[in-house]
């Protein structure tokens, strides 16, 4: 997905801040190889790395704060539906049918706040 420009700039839009893609968009390998050259002493330390770090594009938001509060209400919709929020409610041990709050239904989280 690193290299897909359309879903950069989408997330740049939806986090509301810059995003950055490295000229080099394999980073696990450009990670390894750097890794390695910190072993064999080709860099002296993190900061060495970091100076070998080449920006590729810089993507920044340009999605309306309205359209961008749309659409993340509509993803959390989706994905915590409040018809089922009425039956759950969280606690540190997990979901608890409300009707019988000592049986644990599922671990799964309660809704983010809008």
């Amino acid at each position: 997905m690193a290299a897909n420009d359309w879903f950069a700039s989408f997330l740049a839009d939806i986090l509301a801040a810059p995003v950055e893609r490295p000229l080099m968009v394999e980073a696990t390998a450009q990670g390894a190889a750097f890794l390695a050259g910190l072993q064999l002493g080709i860099f002296t330390d993190f900061a060495a790395i970091s100076a070998a770090w080449v920006p590729g594009a810089r993507f920044e938001p340009c999605m309306d704060g309205a359209e961008r509060d749309r659409l993340i209400k509509g993803w959390r919709d989706a994905v915590w539906p409040d018809s089922e929020l009425a039956l759950w409610q969280f606690r540190p041990e997990g979901i608890h049918d409300l009707n019988d709050p000592q049986k644990p239904k599922s671990k799964r989280k309660t809704r983010p706040a809008d």
